[in-house]
């Protein structure tokens, strides 16, 4: 499960076995029952939704999309999460209201401040830079600017590519280093405020999506545990939902949804053995969105990725879907 962006595993951060052992106890004995993550999302009770971006200086490398285009890492991420937001908006509009079903925070970890550390930040700009928490219909009203950007075309005629205008929130950035630890404990202080806000909704929904290994740690195990206290947070209709997406360029090593049984397959890379137990288990409600096939009936799978630029819609679908479900 060799990943050409992460460092080596080798000495002090080589996994603990009886942590590892812990670990997958600790996920079995709080698998999620049936009744958790069946809210119902309304505009009296939203959902919650949270982007932690990479924002660091390797998001500057350059890869291919499945359509030969050539971009940074950290332009193909802005453009798919401005593709995402503007999702969210179509999937909340009910003929001409747009319903709130939804409150929306991006945090961007890596950019470098005035005198050169790299910081972690509410990511919003433009109209709504000032904001933390960001409505659907302030979504609607607040993105920076308009572009036009060319997309596949989706029809069996026509060319191979059409231009499409798209709304723009966030710019790309790549600069700095990885503070993956403070992005989360950034993330948990604005969880504990909202939950605190809307004890019976539907659970909120954590996406991290990274290039690479935190450098704010010394050992690995403390991206899990930092992650723990996100998921320790809790609604009525259950704890806190964490997923990890490494972007990766090794097109030959790449997982997506890995089981709990597979944990075994991360001990000789540590950092990816640290995202695997930062990850939650996905809840039966949400199996479906995740298009995993020959699952045998109590089998736990972890929000895990590691995958391209064109598993990153596939993995924030998760979100969309769920509100889709769960909308009145």
């Amino acid at each position: 499960m060799s990943n050409s962006n992460l460092p080596s595993s080798s000495g002090q951060n080589k996994p603990n076995p009886i942590q590892t052992a812990s670990n997958l106890l600790n996920t079995r004995n709080t698998a999620y029952k049936p009744i958790q993550y069946s809210e119902r999302i309304t505009s009296i009770n939203p959902c919650a939704f949270v982007l932690l971006l990479d924002q660091s200086a390797s998001m500057r490398d350059d890869l291919e999309d499945n359509n030969g285009v050539s971009k940074s890492k950290a332009e193909h991420l802005a453009l798919i999460v401005n593709q995402f937001l503007d999702e969210i908006i179509i999937t909340c509009q009910k003929t001409d209201i747009i319903k709130e079903y939804f409150e929306i925070l991006i945090i961007g970890y890596g950019r470098e401040d005035k005198v050169g550390n790299s910081i972690v930040q509410v990511a919003w700009e433009g109209p709504l830079e000032d904001k933390i928490w960001v409505g659907v219909n302030e979504l609607r009203n607040g993105s920076k600017r308009k572009e036009t950007i060319s997309v596949p075309n989706k029809q069996k005629f026509g060319p191979r590519v059409k231009n499409e205008e798209v709304n723009i929130w966030i710019d790309c950035y790549a600069e700095g280093v990885t503070p993956m630890k403070e992005a989360f404990m950034v993330c948990k202080s604005y969880l504990d405020e909202w939950v605190f806000n809307h004890p019976n909704s539907f659970p909120p929904i954590v996406f991290n999506i990274t290039d690479g290994a935190a450098t704010d740690v010394d050992e690995y195990e403390e991206i899990a545990d930092s992650a723990n206290e996100i998921k320790n947070i809790s609604t009525s209709d259950g704890n806190v939902l964490l997923f990890n997406f490494l972007l990766s360029d090794d097109y030959e090593n790449l997982v997506e949804y890995p089981l709990l049984s597979d944990r075994y397959l991360f001990e000789n890379e540590a950092y990816e053995a640290a995202l695997f137990d930062a990850s939650s288990p996905i809840p039966a409600s949400l199996i479906k969105y995740i298009q995993k096939s020959g699952l045998e009936e109590g089998e736990i799978v972890k929000g895990l990725v590691f995958g391209n630029i064109q598993s990153i819609m596939r993995f924030l679908n998760i979100g969309t879907s769920t509100l889709r479900n769960n909308i009145n």
